[in-house]
């Protein structure tokens, strides 16, 4: 940190002041209780004192409120329907507004920043209507497609290739995993920017190049065709259901994601036909509980292909893709990722790289607004 002198130890001095009465404002917002009853009143008291002391930080001195625009317009999205980003406290959530009483107290301490403020031209573009230009999509519908880098989109498909912060390229599950992580954190909404809803479902497809042909019996090794690839992927949708109801305080189904709909496995054409098949995890946990077989092991989703291929009813169904058409784009498309709101992803080290560059961003971008 560099030493401030001159106009911008005036600038650092105006803004601490404008802190040191922020954080007597939110001090005296209310006197925290520990009677459930009153979380709600707790909660709307200190939210208020956060939006009294942004507002007494931001007029303590143009740079302080210059910091804002600049914070809101970084970090807020869009929300459909909104014209543009608004500076109004009173609209963000007592999390984000602290997160901009700390990113504040930063700046006011950087020569270089001061600097550079007080060097701005006088005449600049105004950054609110820059910001109504464009509006953040939202997205219903995620697709994860692991194993297939070649994959051309036609015009029908919203597509996207993303890489992982790893330097490594990971087996199909951990990469999954990896890639889960980053929507959790939001690193995929702020690096692609989009927003997912509230609701979103997900599909994943696994490309497996020694994925031939189906279990011709029923014990045969997972190794052969490589189904045991494709069960390390499937199963990095599995959650422990017990673990995650208590969690969640409400009940999930047993052993895969609840928000997953569709897992999908496609081989590779040798004998002149693309094996392909689809999991539908409701009916096939439901025909597991039947078979009173819980654990997602290799061998149990090799017997599952067996059985499925000679028409058993277990949630999988299997074909062979044939004719020059691509059998991962026909996939696609039958299960609906040519709908609106649906987002491709595929996993390539050449893809967008998926990295939380900045450290002061919210762990929990939808903590942003307020809840009404």
């Amino acid at each position: 940190m560099s030493t401030l002198s001159g106009e911008q130890a005036e600038v650092a001095t105006a803004v601490h002041a404008g802190i040191v009465l922020a954080v007597k404002r939110v001090c005296g917002s209310h006197v925290m209780s520990t009677l459930s009853g009153e979380q709600a009143e707790v909660a709307t008291a200190v939210h208020a004192g956060m939006v009294l002391a942004v507002k007494r930080v931001c007029g303590s001195h143009v740079f302080a409120n210059d910091v804002w625009l600049n914070y809101t317009h970084a970090h807020a999205p869009l929300e459909w329907g909104q014209e543009r980003i608004t500076l109004d406290p009173q609209k963000y959530s007592a999390g984000f507004l602290g997160d901009f009483l700390q990113y504040v107290a930063g700046r006011s301490q950087d020569a270089t920043c001061i600097d550079a403020f007080l060097q701005r031209p006088v005449a600049k573009v105004p950054r609110i209507a820059k910001s109504a230009m464009t509006q953040v999509p939202t997205i219903d519908f995620v697709w994860i497609v692991v194993g297939d880098e070649v994959l051309q989109p036609p015009a029908w498909l919203q597509f996207q290739r993303v890489a992982l912060s790893s330097s490594y390229v990971h087996h199909s599950g951990v990469a999954v995993g990896m890639l889960l992580n980053c929507v959790y954190n939001g690193i995929l909404e702020r690096t692609l920017g989009v927003k997912l809803s509230q609701r979103v479902k997900y599909g994943c497809v696994h490309c497996e190049g020694k994925f031939a042909e189906f279990p011709k019996q029923q014990f045969q090794s997972a190794h052969l065709s490589r189904i045991d690839n494709v069960n390390s992927c499937f199963r990095a949708w599995g959650v422990d259901a017990r673990a995650t109801s208590i969690a969640m305080q409400q009940a999930v189904r047993s052993n895969l994601h609840p928000d997953l709909e569709h897992f999908l496995a496609v081989g590779v054409n040798r004998h002149g036909s693309t094996p392909c098949f689809h999991i539908e995890p409701e009916g096939f946990l439901q025909s597991l509980m039947i078979q009173k077989k819980k654990v997602l092991h290799d061998g149990l989703l090799v017997e599952q292909l067996f059985w499925a291929q000679r028409g058993y009813d277990n949630g999988i169904s299997t074909w062979y893709h044939a004719g020059l058409s691509s059998a991962l784009l026909e996939t696609l498309k039958f299960y609906g990722a040519d709908k609106p709101r649906t987002l491709v992803l595929v996993l390539s080290p050449e893809g967008v790289p998926l990295k939380n560059d900045t450290a002061h961003l919210r762990l929990q971008p939808d903590d942003i607004w307020v809840q009404q």
